[in-house]
């Protein structure tokens, strides 16, 4: 039985029609196929792990420090009161410049949240590692006291 194989040669004549060089160009052919399909099975692979690549970037970004600080006063009252940051916070100053302790949530309060700042004291919260940052405070004391809040994003 005869076995069939294309094979391209590439062939170059002077002017005068003597042969120059005669090459066999079906292995590099083949192996040209061959890297394209080995090329389009690894986008395959690759193409669907974009998005969660672009995401953890995203995530990275944000989990960046950037350097800048906010600085307020907040007056807190028998009535809870609310904050909001935007961007969040990475780290926050909390000083009691009042005569009450303040009871202060983070986040909605739970566990490790929620904590008394007592008079002319100070507490530190950082977040830089955390996978949630300081986003909200709630705030509310027995009396009308005043609090610093020093945040950092």
């Amino acid at each position: 039985m005869q076995e069939h194989c294309v094979r391209l040669y590439i062939v170059w004549r002077t002017s005068l029609g003597k042969e120059v060089t005669k090459k066999d160009y079906t292995s590099d052919i083949f192996d040209a196929g061959m890297y394209m399909i080995m090329g389009i099975a690894f986008l395959a692979f690759v193409l669907p792990a974009i998005p969660v690549i672009q995401s953890a970037q995203r995530y990275y970004q944000s989990m960046q420090y950037q350097g800048r600080t906010v600085s307020r006063m907040l007056e807190a009252i028998q009535t809870k009161r609310h904050e909001d940051f935007s961007p969040e916070l990475v780290s926050t100053y909390f000083y009691n410049t009042g005569g009450y302790a303040v009871l202060i949530s983070i986040n909605g309060g739970g566990v490790g949240n929620e904590f008394l700042v007592y008079p002319k004291d100070t507490i530190y919260v950082n977040r830089l590692g955390a996978d949630e940052r300081i986003a909200s405070i709630d705030y509310s004391a027995d009396q009308p006291t005043l609090i610093r809040l020093i945040g950092e994003y």
